[in-house]
């Protein structure tokens, strides 16, 4: 008798553990997140507007996924398409980013825990899964760069969560290759002829030290556009520095251009000119690069409002440049941040070192 209830123990128990297993299996009982991302991307107001997300989950690493189709409860902040173009990401070019790179952008959209609209706006931090955190403000986050993204779409539900459509991606970090940034749609040569004065660049080892740098444009008869870049050297009554040369347009909008310089050394080298930024009137404009390793703020005057300057670095932030990088021109009648006054002396030291041991090593091998 005893054998016998042993047996049906045994037997009870196996099929308990048969069913728990099964019900783990099986996932959520109902569409999951990804299910719902895909159905409201097919039809409804959002048709459309999460293709990049979902290519960038498919490129990403399989545990993002197992994630948003498996069991638990999650919270997604969910980008769209416009908000992935703020940083020239598409479905097309999506694996710019490493498999490892859009893992953890992805995942720092992700928090734990079936959080709605009333949880999300309650919380002034959110832990997301990678460990970081995103910072709400009555509805807008803060990622790790100070960027900002807008809950646009709040509480569509899944069975396995809840997904908050946002207007920006968040990042948990700045990827080191992004793909070329947007230009402006059309410039007039005409208009953006003239002078313009340097606000502000991202500094680059042969201008350094340039000063009150100014740039004057002029359109040609053969609709190239002549370059002259002025500046001082050091101090604002350094020595003057100049460079000269010609630029020609790309394309038919006039906002890529290809700079030549008439310096024997750059003889042949082109360089790129993208305007990704312009003033209505042509007050003021953003140039850099396809490859994001150049960035000037110019301005037709010397000076710029603070709060023009702070929202248009902000902007420049939200669509992948590295804020942190840009550093005022000294113009006339302006005055640098401490930090920048500081770092210039330091980098002004650096170099007076460097010129005094080269030196003294060239005075020690005259002497041996």
């Amino acid at each position: 008798m005893k054998h016998s209830k042993f047996i049906h123990l045994l037997v009870l128990t196996a099929v308990l553990i048969f069913a728990f297993a099964s019900t783990v299996q099986a996932g959520p009982k109902g569409p999951t997140i990804i299910d719902v991302a895909i159905q409201i991307n097919s039809e409804g107001p959002f048709t459309g507007q999460f293709d990049t997300l979902i290519a960038a989950v498919e490129a990403s690493d399989p545990i993002v996924l197992n994630t948003l189709s498996g069991n638990g409860q999650f919270t997604v902040f969910a980008p769209t398409d416009d908000a992935f173009l703020q940083l020239s990401l598409t479905p097309e070019n999506i694996t710019t980013l490493s498999k490892a790179e859009l893992t953890d952008i992805l995942l720092y959209h992700v928090a734990r825990g079936r959080r709605n609209s009333n949880a999300v706006l309650g919380s002034k931090r959110i832990r997301t899964l990678t460990g970081g955190f995103l910072f709400q403000d009555n509805g807008t986050l803060t990622d790790k760069l100070d960027r900002k993204a807008k809950i646009i779409a709040p509480d569509v539900f899944a069975a396995n969560g809840v997904i908050h459509a946002i207007d920006a991606v968040v990042l948990p970090f700045l990827p080191p290759k992004l793909p070329p940034p947007q230009t402006v749609d059309f410039v007039d040569l005409a208009r953006y002829a003239g002078l313009w004065y340097e606000i502000a660049r991202y500094p680059l080892p042969f201008d350094e030290d340039a000063v009150a740098v100014t740039a004057t444009y002029t359109l040609n008869a053969n609709g190239t556009v002549g370059v002259l870049n002025q500046g001082r050297i050091g101090t604002l009554d350094g020595p003057p520095t100049t460079i000269e040369g010609v630029a020609e347009t790309a394309d038919a909008t006039n906002a890529k251009l290809l700079v030549e310089f008439n310096r024997p050394e750059l003889a042949g080298i082109k360089f790129d000119y993208w305007v990704i930024d312009l003033g209505v009137d042509y007050e003021y404009a953003v140039v850099s690069s396809p490859s994001r390793g150049v960035l000037y703020i110019l301005s037709r005057t010397s000076a710029v409002d603070q709060q023009f300057y702070e929202d248009l670095v902000a902007y420049l932030a939200q669509i992948g440049f590295n804020a942190a990088r840009l550093e005022l021109t000294p113009q006339p009648g302006t005055d640098l941040p401490a930090a920048q006054k500081l770092k210039k002396i330091c980098r002004d030291l650096k170099q007076r070192l460097l010129r005094f041991f080269e030196a003294r090593v060239s005075q020690d091998d005259f002497l041996q």
